[in-house]
């Protein structure tokens, strides 16, 4: 085996793949939220756009 492969099989370094990778979609999430509810409020008044 060679470093890079005993390093990838690592516990810790797999399960900070997993983290990372978690928090790539929930952050895409969040950002789609926050995409859809501006998109919503495109056209309100400033008073409905300042609360959200």
């Amino acid at each position: 085996m060679t470093t890079l492969q005993t390093l990838l099989e690592h516990v810790l370094v797999q399960s900070l793949g997993w983290t990372l990778l978690h928090f790539v979609w929930q952050g895409a999430l969040v950002a789609l939220a926050h995409a859809g509810v501006n998109a919503l409020l495109a056209d309100a008044d400033a008073r409905a756009r300042y609360l959200a």
